[in-house]
């Protein structure tokens, strides 16, 4: 709906402001096609900023993630983008639906953070958003790791530790069979 206003209402450089639901710019194949961020093949598109309200319930009983962007017809978007993060300023501070602007803006704050893509080679990636330094630095934790995880505690080999009694020995000794049933591995009775 949002690709067809701006076809159908905007002169070249013209501007919209609209409500959306800030999954669009996180999530990975919902929002890749919205990313891309132009009409057809022919004209591109700006974002010049995002405001995230998803820490604020805007809508009185409905439970969603809003933001709204502003975007800019024939330019193309260049990253990294405003991105601005709402929140109350005191977390139990009540804002109904029927507040006024200056009430609003006396409830919240918002944080001036940057979006980008998380992969800087596919534009439709999801974004991720943070302070603009942190941002700077994300590269470092994305991508290729030269560290190779491996398996830590785990519970695959319980059949082989975990043990029932089954019976007492004259000796003092005790029978015990492997509870085989709770693990991935199963092991039959020692």
């Amino acid at each position: 709906m949002l690709y067809v206003a701006i076809d159908r209402y905007l002169k070249p450089k013209g501007k919209l402001g609209f409500v959306i639901t800030q999954t669009i710019f996180k999530t990975e194949g919902g929002g890749a096609g919205f990313r891309r961020l132009q009409l057809d093949e022919r004209e591109p598109l700006r974002v010049l900023q995002v405001d995230d309200f998803s820490q604020i319930q805007c809508f009185e009983g409905a439970v969603n993630r809003t933001a709204v962007v502003i975007i800019q017809k024939g330019e193309r978007t260049s990253f990294p983008l405003p991105y601005n993060f709402w929140r109350r300023r005191q977390p139990r501070l009540v804002l109904t639906t029927e507040s006024d602007h200056d009430e609003a803006m006396a409830a919240l704050t918002y944080s001036p953070w940057r979006a980008r893509p998380i992969d800087r080679a596919n534009p439709t990636s999801p974004w991720i958003t943070g302070r603009g330094r942190a941002i700077e630095h994300i590269e470092r934790a994305i991508g290729e790791s030269p560290y190779k995880g491996r398996a830590g505690t785990c519970g695959w080999l319980n059949a082989v530790f975990w043990l029932q009694v089954s019976s007492g020995r004259s000796d003092g000794k005790v029978v015990v069979n492997n509870l085989h049933n709770i693990g991935r591995i199963h092991v039959r009775n020692v």
